[in-house]
């Protein structure tokens, strides 16, 4: 149904109120265009061809292409509902993801994350040894050992969406429960390991 401002102004929504773009992942220039031509993207044709037929052959290889919405700015204006865009039910997932990213962490989920393996990607294959072949490896940080005085350096930035942001995320730091030790693979880890399993007791005689 027509929208409020549809009636009042009488006049008909057009078929296709925006433009397709193709853009970088900023979503501010174009991914197709060099720099210097300073295309805010170029607009994706209305058929039925596929969309790999739109992409152009001197594009970097090293850009990927995303599709902006470009709207119409009267359409906007006299047809665009701003009630109906605030009317969305999150998924479960989303509401997780949010409590994830604005509940504290703990300095061990920092250090567990910093030494657990990572699996690489199928742009970083690893050639075997054995076979000779190239297949995916796992890549792990362990600590050999650790100083009198541990020093912690966070990591406040990550890539998102083609640009670094800075994490606001809160860190409880203990002051007399962490023990670095749990994560050393080296001599000192090993000693400490051997101080805490508990002794094999004998009975006397």
């Amino acid at each position: 149904s027509p929208s409020a401002s549809s009636r009042l102004s009488g006049v008909a929504p057009p078929l296709y109120p925006f433009v397709l773009r193709l853009v970088n992942p900023v979503g501010r220039l174009c991914s197709q265009c060099p720099w210097h031509r300073f295309c805010i993207g170029c607009a994706i044709p209305v058929s039925d061809d596929p969309l790999s037929s739109c992409l152009s052959p001197s594009a970097p290889s090293s850009s990927s292409s995303h599709i902006a919405v470009d709207w119409d700015l009267d359409v906007l204006h006299l047809f665009y509902d701003t009630a109906k865009e605030m009317a969305v039910e999150d998924h479960p997932t989303i509401i997780e993801q949010r409590r994830k990213f604005s509940e504290p962490i703990s300095l061990k989920e920092c250090m567990d994350g910093f030494t657990r393996e990572e699996i690489m990607g199928d742009d970083e294959l690893w050639r075997c040894s054995v076979c000779q072949d190239f297949r995916r490896a796992g890549k792990k940080i362990d600590l050999w050992r650790v100083p009198p005085i541990l020093v912690v350096h966070l990591k406040r930035f990550h890539y998102v969406n083609g640009r670094w942001v800075k994490s606001q995320k809160m860190v409880n730091f203990p002051i007399n429960d962490f023990d670095p030790f749990d994560y050393v693979v080296g001599p000192q880890g090993a000693a400490r390991a051997a101080r805490r399993a508990p002794r094999e007791r004998r009975p006397a005689g």
